[in-house]
């Protein structure tokens, strides 16, 4: 069951997001670990950008929004209030979406990060001045006043030609499917999707894949970056009448589910959030929780590398 986004979701939705670009925050709404911008959008009116600490981003309204604002949010409406849309992307492949705005000829950076414990963070100059969650690690602090670092780069699978593509598999460890996941950084929805376009057993260890099974592995995941890019389809499955999944296209592994159409995935994701979250949201936080600590730990191993 689906309980965060992936590398993969982030990259449709930005897509989709360009159509906000010219638009300009209205107003921001706080509650616990949620946050909501308000954006007057050119081309669709009011939207609201929902956004749930290391789990979700993307167009959701949410009803019964507080209208007394926690301090947090009564910050990013002093700052952001009628700041203008500049540009929307995704950092690397990495799940990190950036806002880039302006506001009275000052550039101003909004930072979504969608990994882990989360966090939310407004730059001028490239210095932070809010942050959601302040912490120190360490290689950074993403504390008030101090200057904005990206978290060190996951591998972006999507920049490897084939020989680094065989080169990063061959040198990791363990099944195929959990270097795809982890190494990779596609998670492990789009890890298994790639196991099987490629007709590879999940389970085989690295080091046993032949050439032919790397390649197919490497044409596979081009192909879904292709899909995700310029032939989206997104749904949302339902398995024994209960929604499953959100994705931005058909994937194979859910042959023969029930699923539901939408003509955008903010709208597929959205309905998922409404008839999804209320029934699993115990279940998705304590699962949301262990993933932030796997992600933290891989991330602890991989700058120990």
């Amino acid at each position: 069951m689906k309980t965060a986004l992936s590398s993969f979701d982030l990259r449709a939705l930005v897509a989709e997001w360009q159509e906000l670009i010219g638009g300009h925050v209205d107003k921001a709404y706080q509650k616990g670990d949620e946050v909501i911008l308000r954006v007057n959008a050119l081309a669709r009116g009011k939207v609201e950008l929902f956004y749930q600490a290391g789990r979700w981003l993307c167009l959701h309204e949410v009803e019964n929004k507080p209208e007394s604002p926690p301090p947090f949010a009564q910050t990013l409406r002093r700052l952001l209030d009628n700041a203008r849309i500049q540009g929307i992307e995704q950092h690397g492949f990495d799940r990190i979406a950036v806002f880039h705005l302006e506001r009275g000829g000052e550039p101003i950076d909004l930072v979504f990060e969608v990994f882990g414990k989360g966090n939310i963070v407004v730059a001028k100059k490239d210095t932070i001045a809010a942050v959601l969650f302040p912490q120190t690690f360490k290689d950074r602090a993403v504390q008030i006043a101090e200057p904005y670092r990206f978290p060190q780069a996951g591998l972006d699978p999507l920049e490897l030609d084939r020989g680094a593509f065989a080169n990063a598999l061959r040198t990791a460890k363990g099944q195929v499917v959990r270097v795809l996941a982890s190494v990779l950084n596609l998670g492990g929805t789009y890890a298994e999707e790639v196991c099987l376009r490629a007709d590879v057993e999940k389970q085989t260890k690295v080091k046993e894949l032949s050439d032919a099974q790397v390649d197919g592995l490497y044409t596979a995941l081009n192909n879904l970056a292709v899909a995700v890019d310029q032939e989206r389809r997104p749904v949302v499955v339902f398995q024994d009448g209960r929604a499953i999944d959100a994705t931005p296209i058909e994937l194979a592994q859910y042959r023969g589910l029930e699923r539901r159409d939408f003509p955008a995935f903010n709208q597929a994701l959205s309905h998922y959030l409404t008839v999804a979250e209320p029934e699993t949201a115990a279940v998705g936080d304590a699962a949301a929780k262990f993933e932030r600590r796997i992600v933290q730990q891989r991330e602890s191993m991989e700058a120990l590398r």
